[in-house]
């Protein structure tokens, strides 16, 4: 099995100032748990939403169940039960708008991901989700820790005026990237969604922090503001600590 630091090169993770991270290898009953409910979302990404999609998650396994790993180890070794998790125990779950918050206790949380971008008058780029001052955290919070994986961007409301993607991450801002042939070509005349690669897999470990911003291909004079609506997320997981898969936060 590659070392950590092998494993970070080789999954080319953006992380920021984060070098390294440590991982506790899954025991034989986290496996378990890992190898039943992994399998479970993609057999239902295949069979009831998208066999691509599910295909391209599949290609991450590898990626996920270091993450998995890395979660176990901030998370003081718990036991990892899956999709269920039970208490004193950690599970998983695709990334909710309400796992997000900018504040480290979750008195600010992300209650949809749909949005309202204002791009001001001559420039393109504009925040997403979060900005450099204001990032969403992964929380350090006893029992109800959280680490974020993700390795793409999705669109559920596609506008080709959406055509580059920039990240903010661990007090790193790393260089926007032209998303432009993926935003604009649907793979499949049904497609209702876009996905939106990364230039690496992100992960945020509890403490962490990151944003979103894009680059707006304008409708209106360059000159002039104008206001883009946006439904995108991190295409991923949410690794959590019991109380917080439970806790039912609601946002503004």
């Amino acid at each position: 099995m590659p070392t950590a630091e092998e494993q970070f090169k080789e999954l080319a993770l953006l992380c920021g100032t984060v070098t390294s991270l440590k991982q506790t290898v899954f025991t034989d009953d986290d496996r378990k748990f890992w190898d039943r409910d992994f399998t479970m979302l993609l057999d239902t990404l295949k069979r009831l939403v998208d066999v691509e999609l599910a295909e391209d998650f599949a290609k991450e396994a590898t990626f996920y169940l270091m993450a998995a790993q890395v979660a176990k180890a901030y998370f003081d070794d718990k036991p990892f039960t899956g999709l269920v998790p039970r208490s004193g125990s950690f599970g998983m779950r695709f990334i909710l708008p309400q796992d997000m918050s900018s504040a480290a206790a979750y008195t600010a949380v992300l209650h949809k991901w749909v949005k309202a971008i204002t791009v001001s008058a001559s420039t393109t780029w504009a925040d997403i989700l979060g900005s450099s001052s204001s990032p969403y955290l992964a929380t350090t919070t006893s029992e109800a820790r959280v680490l974020f994986a993700f390795h793409k961007i999705i669109s559920y409301q596609p506008d080709a005026g959406l055509i580059g993607l920039k990240l903010w991450v661990n007090e790193t801002p790393y260089p926007g990237w032209s998303i432009e042939p993926f935003a604009k070509i649907a793979k499949g005349a049904n497609k209702s969604f876009r996905l939106l690669p990364l230039p690496g897999r992100v992960i945020i470990q509890p403490g962490g922090k990151f944003a979103i911003g894009g680059c707006f291909q304008k409708a209106k004079a360059f000159a002039t503001a104008e206001t883009v609506d946006v439904e995108i997320a991190p295409l991923g997981l949410t690794f959590c600590e019991y109380n917080h898969a439970y806790a039912e936060k609601e946002g503004a």
